[in-house]
């Protein structure tokens, strides 16, 4: 089975043990997004809906949910790179 959870906690906010699953990359595009758009990490993560999802059966997970700068539904992979379907 593959992990699947939310960023956000039912309260609201971060969930450390899923925070501390995402790269680097991952936590510098999501700062990234919430300074370009002057908001907080919070918001940002409660308005995109982002979910960590392990990819196959690495290590490694990818955020899906909803872009908070295009509004386009995709993923942000480990290496940072946005993917929008």
């Amino acid at each position: 089975m593959r992990f699947r959870a939310p960023l956000l906690n039912q309260n609201g906010d971060i969930d450390n043990d899923v925070w501390q699953l995402l790269s680097n990359r991952q936590v510098a595009k999501l700062y990234d997004w919430a300074c370009t758009k002057d908001v907080t990490l919070q918001k940002l993560l409660r308005e995109s809906r982002y979910m960590a999802q392990q990819i196959g059966y690495s290590h490694e997970v990818m955020l899906e949910g909803t872009h908070f700068v295009s509004g386009y539904y995709g993923c942000i992979m480990p290496d940072g790179s946005v993917h929008a379907w």
